[in-house]
């Protein structure tokens, strides 16, 4: 076939088509934390607060390298692939704690894929207070906390009992020379009583005498 362009004619020969059948080289070219390049580990653990990253790559089509589309997903926070896409970056930001892997697939011009994607794993460390260690010291502080108040509790309850057991001894003790005093009153009232008697028979004449 042949065909008249402003450059020229051209011609088509359906033999020489030969689809491309090769898949991309695809390869991670540069990792960036906060939009600044960084150099990454084979496995890089990341503390809680570096989770915002940037993933750059690039799929090597020699055939038509214009065509050349992208898949990407990240295992731990996307469900599924992206859709395909001629961007060859991806950032993701707010990251929790986590372990995760970046995938990334090309397809060339006749959308041949990657049968095996690029990856890159990663993991994100929690902050402290969301680590096994830190619950373990809340629950020891707090077990020792609440023991150290009721020990506190206990030895407040012996002392008010040991005052309330003072004050019964003293009031006792007070009811007791009360008692003493009063039996002793009494005593003092029985024999002033029989003295007086004793001076009355003795003054007054015998009653078989008066008759």
């Amino acid at each position: 076939l042949w065909f008249g362009t402003v450059g020229g004619a051209i011609q088509y020969n359906a033999e020489a088509d030969v689809s491309n059948n090769t898949e991309p080289l695809t390869h991670i070219t540069r990792y960036r934390l906060f939009f600044r390049d960084t150099v990454m580990p084979q496995y890089a653990v990341l503390e809680y607060n570096k989770n915002h990253l940037t993933f750059d790559f690039i799929g090597i089509s020699m055939a038509n390298p214009e065509k050349v589309k992208y898949r990407y997903k990240l295992e731990g926070f996307d469900s599924d692939w992206s859709p395909s896409s001629n961007e060859n970056f991806i950032t993701y930001t707010n990251l929790h704690e986590g372990t995760y892997t970046f995938k990334v697939i090309a397809c060339n011009n006749d959308g041949i894929w990657n049968a095996v994607p690029t990856s890159y794993n990663f993991s994100i460390t929690p902050p402290f207070w969301r680590t096994w260690w830190f619950y373990l010291l809340c629950t020891v502080t707090s077990l020792f906390s609440i023991s150290a108040f009721v020990r506190l509790r206990i030895k407040s309850l012996q002392e008010a009992k040991r005052i309330l057991e003072a004050k019964v001894e003293e009031r006792t003790q007070q009811l007791n020379v009360k008692n003493i005093e009063l039996a002793q009153k009494n005593k003092d009232i029985i024999d002033s009583i029989k003295y007086a008697k004793r001076i009355q028979e003795a003054i007054l004449p015998r009653t078989d005498a008066i008759a």
